[in-house]
């Protein structure tokens, strides 16, 4: 049974109709029967809620629909790499503001810190480009 066929069960049993649930969720009635006809699924925080609303575990709700499941994983991963590309992003920055600072004082450094900020600065560029599908893109 898919988590749509759970929900609208439950939202029967229960007698509540799909505007009444979406009064609740402060959602729309569309993304309730969007929810009901498998079209979308709801994020974490909604799931959290339509557990809660129906009286029913996350694991009746979620681990019979192997596409849920999936997607949770891929919500996760893509979260992780946002996360990643962010950190990635400020430390290229600092790593560059910090060697055109040196340049524009006169600051000299050893050869060595030189390098080491430009393959940190470097690795900070590939990875960005990797995050955002350019490696893909190239390679089609």
């Amino acid at each position: 049974m898919t988590i749509g066929e759970i929900l609208k069960e439950k939202r029967e049993q229960l007698g509540y109709t799909q505007k009444e649930v979406a009064q609740k969720l402060y959602v729309s009635r569309q993304t309730v029967s969007n929810w009901e006809m498998g079209k979308t699924y709801p994020d974490i925080e909604k799931l959290l809620n339509l557990s809660d609303f129906y009286g029913v575990s996350l694991d009746e709700l979620i681990k019979e629909d192997y596409r849920m499941v999936d997607k949770l994983k891929k919500d996760t991963y893509e979260q992780k790499i946002r996360v990643y590309g962010f950190l990635s992003e400020q430390l290229s920055a600092m790593i560059l503001g910090s060697i055109l600072t040196c340049i524009f004082f006169g600051i000299h450094f050893s050869t060595m810190g030189q390098i080491v900020l430009i393959v940190m600065t470097l690795g900070c560029f590939v990875f960005l480009l990797w995050r955002n599908g350019f490696f893909e893109k190239l390679l089609k």
